[in-house]
């Protein structure tokens, strides 16, 4: 970097301008600059810690040290307050110009000042000082979190605080966390077994959601589910979910929830695809295939003319998809397509029976719940025929990791 300094400045005679008369008081030697005299100053940076200064006119050449960490630091030119005819002094020279990048580092600090109270332009470094200030920790882990993530939170930190206590603060969360949350009223009976239910006002005090009894009313407990639809890291270690996601989510529920509330924690696992016998992708890298193509004539009267086979009066295609009742999840099968020929479950380490099947004229719907369990790394699921063996949906998704305080719900849904 060069700095150019026009020596056609401040003079003490005439004759330093190329006059050939007038007063000369100190006979041309120290006071006065030529007119033609430029000084350049060359500034070299070295990894941004060390600037030199060199100069075929002024003999200077030294080491200043330069904070890396300080984007502010700024070097003054003091020199000038000095007189010319004592500017040629080397020891000076040095002096002045180390006191020159001091002076402009400190005058960054104090520029900087005004920005550490400022949430938009707060440095990492001093970012949680100024969340203190209002009473909040910023949630996390403070390694990972940029800058960016915590200076959301403390963008919405007073807005949040205004909506404690109520819904619209779980919308909140959802922002902070960059989560896709879903929030469920949770009913009950018994006070044992809660059904989910969406926010819901009735016209009565005993009118419920969903068709629920008189006798099911709304507890103190409600459900949060993380929606799996997006894709954390790389090859070989991509992930839809990790158990230190749950802990932030815990964090930010705890500071908020009424009091005498009890939250439960889900995941939702959305797995979608056609009868067609090729994937079909879903947010979150998430491929689901039936095994094979489901070719089936629509409304059997009793699969031809053998009216009553001694089963069933009119075999139909619900007889088939009814029969499709149990589950299994493994670690095997990562980043394999279920449509590759042969597809079969590499590794299955949980197994069970589904609770929900819903048919529709457009679709089926398979619904289960794994409950207590702790197993890292899930990433292939399947659904069997009452065998247990015989596979007829296929799906493949980036690792999941499942802990006992969590609840996995797995929704597939076979399109026709």
């Amino acid at each position: 970097m060069g700095i150019t300094f026009d020596g056609d400045k401040l003079y003490f005679d005439e004759l330093a301008k190329g006059i050939s008369t007038g007063l000369s008081h100190d006979d041309g030697l120290n006071w006065d600059a030529l007119s033609a005299s430029v000084v350049s100053i060359v500034l070299d940076l070295s990894l941004g810690v060390e600037a030199y200064y060199n100069t075929e006119i002024l003999d200077v050449n030294m080491v200043l040290g330069v904070d890396a960490d300080e984007n502010y630091a700024k070097f003054v030119d003091l020199m000038q307050y000095v007189p010319l005819k004592f500017r040629d002094s080397t020891v000076l020279q040095e002096f002045i110009d180390e006191i020159g990048l001091e002076t402009g580092s400190w005058i960054g600090y104090i520029n900087d000042i005004e920005k550490l109270l400022d949430k938009y332009s707060v440095s990492d470094t001093y970012i949680q000082n100024l969340a203190d200030l209002v009473g909040y920790t910023i949630i996390g882990d403070q390694d990972t979190l940029t800058i960016a993530e915590k200076r959301r939170q403390l963008i919405q930190v007073i807005d949040w605080y205004k909506m404690k206590g109520t819904y619209a603060v779980y919308s909140y969360i959802s922002y902070l966390l960059s989560l896709t949350l879903n929030f469920w009223d949770m009913y009950t009976n018994d006070y044992v077994t809660f059904v989910k239910e969406e926010w819901y006002v009735g016209d009565s005090e005993t009118d419920n959601p969903g068709g629920l009894g008189v006798d099911y009313y709304k507890s103190p407990h409600f459900g949060f589910e993380i929606v799996l639809d997006t894709v954390y890291g790389v090859d070989p270690d991509k992930h839809l979910f990790e158990v230190a996601t749950h802990t932030d989510l815990a964090e930010y529920v705890e500071l908020v929830r009424p009091v005498n509330t009890v939250p439960h924690y889900y995941l939702l696992l959305p797995a979608t695809c056609y009868e067609t016998g090729t994937a079909y992708e879903m947010d979150g890298e998430i491929l689901t295939c039936t095994i094979g193509s489901w070719a089936f004539t629509k409304n059997y009267f009793d699969d031809g003319l053998n009216f009553d086979d001694g089963e069933f009066f009119d075999y139909s295609r619900d007889t088939f998809l009814d029969s499709i009742d149990k589950w299994s999840l493994g670690t095997g099968n990562k980043g394999v397509s279920p449509d590759t020929s042969g597809f079969a479950l590499a590794t299955p380490v949980l197994s069970g029976s589904i609770t929900t099947t819903t048919i529709s004229s457009n679709k089926t719907e398979y619904e289960f719940e794994v409950t207590g369990s702790t197993q890292q790394g899930i990433s292939e699921l399947g659904l069997f025929l009452t065998d247990g063996t015989t596979l007829e949906v296929a799906s493949t998704f980036p690792d999941i990791d499942l802990a006992a305080a969590l609840t996995l719900r797995v929704v597939v849904t076979v399109y026709r």
